[in-house]
């Protein structure tokens, strides 16, 4: 059996450890034996992936992976909740397609190649809410590698956009009204000195 202990150095400072102890016999006598390991680069290890999926799982942007082999949600955090409205219980385990509009044909599939080759892959797009309500949302796919340099899947950034979305449209038709009040007026304009 393994315990985590705590040991002290020559300089008073502790650190964790692992500690095993085996018992054997020899000569009718009953020895025990005992290996400690410093444990404390795992540790930090450990400690370093305990922040960075604390500060992935409250994002408030969302944040999903997915698998390598079979494109399915690994991770789905608060952010990809308040997004999409699936909780992490519904999102986990089901095809990434899930948020995909009926329309949309192979463009996840090739987003998804593009990823798992190594490529930051950027663009604007739709998804869907979970209510159906199509979702403009910005995407940042990338390729997720576990330290050994092994490829472990894809993760995707979602930004809603919603709101440029609804200003560029404001500002289109903005844009389209004046060009249509600038030609009457050159269209009278005209008129008016022949």
């Amino acid at each position: 059996k393994v315990r985590e202990l705590f040991g002290r150095r020559a300089d008073g400072s502790e650190f964790p450890l692992d500690l095993s102890i085996a018992e054997w016999q020899a000569e009718g006598k009953i020895f025990f034996t005992g290996i400690m390991r410093d444990v404390s680069l795992r540790k930090q290890a450990e400690e370093a992936n305990a922040r960075l999926a604390a500060i992935v799982s409250s994002s408030g942007e969302a944040i999903v992976s997915s698998s390598v082999d079979d494109g399915h949600v690994l991770t789905w955090n608060r952010g990809a909740e308040r997004l999409f409205g699936y909780t992490e219980a519904e999102a986990v385990g089901k095809p990434v397609n899930l948020l995909l509009p009926s329309d949309e044909g192979e463009g996840p599939t090739r987003i998804f190649a593009r990823a798992m080759a190594g490529e930051r892959v950027e663009l604007d797009t739709v998804r869907v809410h979970k209510s159906g309500e199509r979702i403009d949302v910005s995407i940042t796919a990338t390729q997720v590698r576990a330290p050994d340099g092994r490829v472990l899947g894809v993760s995707v950034v979602y930004h809603d956009i919603r709101e440029r979305k609804r200003a560029e449209a404001l500002m289109l038709e903005a844009l389209t009204h004046q060009e249509t009040l600038t030609k009457e007026v050159s269209h009278r304009v005209k008129n008016s000195l022949a």
